[in-house]
């Protein structure tokens, strides 16, 4: 097993001084309780050392000697952690320096050491046991963990040139809730969860090796540092103080490294083994699919004390105005969707179907696409409420044996319109719908779904679960409730049914429900 040790990289172009300060080094450290440190010293002043070793800390002197040409070069160390800060904010990055130090190198090359420590003070005891060992636990942003292990050995391959990435990320993510203990090696144990669409990797987490962390359940996201970074905002400002902790994960922490970034959460389920999600679990189930997703939406949308889903006094968008701003849906994104429809139609043999720029059509059917559609449509204005924003299966997370349920992934969490998570319900749950052999059975049954006559009704089915909630919650959303659900369905199926990880039965049942909804809407726009 890996040893959890602090790695340490030191720099200094004189070997005397590696030696002393080494010492001095290692002596404060295992003084401030790290027992167990790899501590790597180094005469040259370069990156490649970092990029290898990817310290916890990295010590520099400032003034580079050159022997060849007897020449002293200022400012070397300023500038080696300043590159190393652009590339790994994560690691900690002190200057030690005896020569004398001009502060307007600090403004000319950013970003600054996270520590300026003059040589000579270093020198004393006290000085080094009342501040800079304090100040360097302070500090750290990664606590030194054991090894990381994947449950399913193809993730090993899958996510090799990732691996570096996740751990330092992972000990981001522990730092403000583990204590460093020497001796003490956790495992990390991962095992993938029903991934989503939205190119996040998602993962069951355990730490092993740690009795007091036994049967804490937690969930461990991996995705582009943006989208970590605003999942990370929108749950202070939306979930933390609106969502009751027993209905959502608990933020563990967070950290990124390079262009990837991961969250841990964590929630309070009796059984660590039997945690899955939504879909997974729906999937599960032969009979009574129905009655248990109602049951699934009830724990989530009848909670009393859930702050979301209010449109107190958060105003009304106008839907043409939404989809041609919202980031989600903007114009320009269009086509990079139907050359990935027009990919998956041509991927699954569906040869008689075809998409361009302004239609999609077959020998049954020639349907404008929703962005042609909309500015044809009358009363779109709807309200807005504060949404999860990416309410799909997959993003509920729930404990089979009790049924306990928490949502996660809370990257587009904030005010949106009122039908957005039961839009993205509804699409999710098509995934279910395994029973169309063909594209026109599929066609026939989503027209009758889709229809003003029966748009709200339970029926007994998945979508009418979702319907008929969103109705007893929004049932004045807008003028035209059925045609402005109807577009957002559209507009969402358009987005995912152009995704190059969905299989066949699953694009069919989105393509025919899109068409569906399209052809609804075209005939109330003539």
């Amino acid at each position: 097993m890996k040893s959890n040790s602090l790695k340490v990289l030191y720099i200094d172009d004189t070997p005397k001084d590696i030696e002393n300060y080494g010492a001095i080094w290692k002596d404060l450290l295992e003084e401030s309780g790290f027992k167990d440190v790899e501590f790597r010293s180094s005469l040259e002043f370069d990156l490649k050392l970092v990029d290898q070793q990817l310290p916890h800390l990295v010590i520099a002197d400032n003034v580079l000697f050159l022997e060849e040409t007897n020449e002293e070069l200022d400012d070397e160390g300023c500038l080696l952690i300043a590159q190393i800060k652009k590339k790994y904010e994560h690691i900690v990055c002190v200057l030690l320096t005896e020569a004398t130090f001009s502060i307007k190198t600090l403004g000319q090359l950013t970003p600054n050491p996270d520590l300026l420590i003059p040589k000579p003070h270093f020198r004393s005891r006290e000085y080094r046991s009342d501040w800079i060992g304090p100040k360097i636990k302070k500090l750290l942003m990664r606590r030194p963990i054991g090894d990381v292990i994947f449950e399913d050995p193809e993730l090993i391959s899958e996510y090799k040139d990732l691996f570096p990435a996740i751990e330092c990320i992972l000990e981001q993510c522990l730092n403000d809730v583990s204590s460093y203990e020497s001796g003490l090696s956790a495992q990390i144990k991962l095992s993938r969860l029903t991934g989503g669409v939205s190119g996040a990797s998602v993962f069951l987490m355990q730490i092993l090796g740690m009795e007091r962390f036994n049967n804490v359940p937690l969930v461990f996201r991996l995705s582009n540092s943006t989208y970590i970074a605003e999942e990370i905002k929108n749950y202070k400002r939306f979930v933390s103080l609106q969502v009751p902790h027993d209905l959502r994960v608990e933020l563990v922490g967070f950290g990124s490294h390079s262009e990837s970034a991961g969250a841990i959460y964590a929630f309070a389920l009796a059984d660590v083994k039997n945690t899955t999600t939504a879909l997974s679990l729906l999937s599960s189930i032969t009979d009574n699919q129905s009655s248990s997703l109602e049951s699934i939406l009830e724990k989530i949308f009848a909670r009393p004390n859930l702050g979301w889903y209010s449109t107190d006094n958060i105003g009304a968008v106008n839907l043409i105005d939404y989809f041609s701003d919202r980031e989600e849906y903007k114009p320009e994104k269009d086509h990079r969707r139907i050359r990935g429809i027009s990919k998956n139609i041509k991927k699954f043999d569906m040869s008689h179907h075809a998409i361009n720029g302004d239609h999609i059509s077959s020998d049954r059917y020639k349907l404008p696409l929703p962005r042609n559609i909309m500015g044809k449509l009358s009363g779109l204005n709807i309200k807005r409420t504060v949404v999860h924003g990416d309410l799909n299966l997959n993003n509920i997370i729930i404990s089979e044996n009790d049924q306990r349920l928490a949502l996660i992934d809370f990257e587009y969490s904030g005010i949106d319109h009122v039908f957005k998570d039961f839009v993205s319900l509804e699409v999710s749950t098509l995934e279910l719908y395994k029973h169309f052999n063909c594209f026109d059975r599929a066609l026939d049954f989503f027209r009758a779904r889709h229809s003003t006559d029966n748009f709200w009704e339970k029926n007994d089915d998945l979508i009418g679960n979702i319907r008929i909630v969103a109705k007893s919650k929004f049932s004045d959303a807008s003028e035209s409730p059925e045609i402005s659900y109807l577009l957002c369905l559209a507009f969402h199926l358009f987005k995912v049914a152009a995704l190059n990880t969905i299989d066949k039965k699953y694009f069919v049942t989105m393509l025919a429900s899109l068409c569906a909804a399209l052809e609804r809407l075209d005939r109330t726009s003539k």
